[in-house]
């Protein structure tokens, strides 16, 4: 499959498939690139959907910028790729990968479909576990300076009629459900999780 190459503000993208009325926005995470997209779009596109990919800050065709895969650079460029889809097409989806499911959830507000691979819901939960694995502490001074100013998580206002969210996880937890859950209701979803073809509580 070849995609269009474009650019979103300066943001390199891939546009996988045929002119569509609906498409999904794709976000790679850690360590990840805009052409991982392409194995989702050859599923995605003979359905009836166009497929867009970014390469978030640092990674990709971004890499050697000086740029940060941080919540205050990632989180505008999400949204700059997001309102591009909304302009393009009718219906506007997500398919996204770890921090890059993070950082959706703080730039889109309103969508039609989730789905979510091995999502970050607890950022400061994680932060807290990886401080716990190195031997750090709260208590302990920092010396680093955290900009502040990160956009607010929107809720829609209007009640949209929306497909189930879908998500996909390893080690499905009680805390994991319940965030997700509760990451449905913010986008007044229907919430459906599956493990091993099953459907969980």
């Amino acid at each position: 499959m070849r995609p269009e190459r474009v650019q979103i503000g300066g943001i390199p993208a891939l546009l996988y498939g045929a002119p569509a009325e609906r498409g999904y926005l794709f976000l790679h995470g850690q360590m990840g690139r805009k052409e991982e997209a392409e194995a989702f779009a050859v599923a995605a596109c003979p359905r009836g959907h166009q497929v867009l990919s970014i390469d978030l800050p640092a990674h990709g065709e971004r890499q050697g910028r000086g740029e940060e895969l941080t919540p205050w650079e990632a989180v505008p460029d999400v949204r700059a790729a997001w309102e591009w889809t909304e302009r393009r097409w009718n219906t506007v989806s997500l398919r996204a990968n770890s921090i890059g499911a993070y950082f959706a959830m703080l730039a889109v507000d309103r969508l039609d479909r989730a789905l979510l691979v091995s999502p970050i819901l607890d950022m400061e939960g994680l932060i807290l576990t990886m401080m716990g694995w190195a031997g750090v502490t709260e208590e302990e001074p920092s010396t680093t300076t955290v900009p502040v100013g990160l956009p607010e998580v929107k809720a829609p206002v209007e009640p949209v009629e929306t497909q189930p969210l879908s998500v996909m996880t390893c080690w499905p937890s009680s805390l994991w459900m319940k965030a997700m859950k509760s990451f449905a209701a913010s986008l007044r979803s229907p919430f459906v999780a599956m493990l091993n073809g099953r459907q969980m509580g």
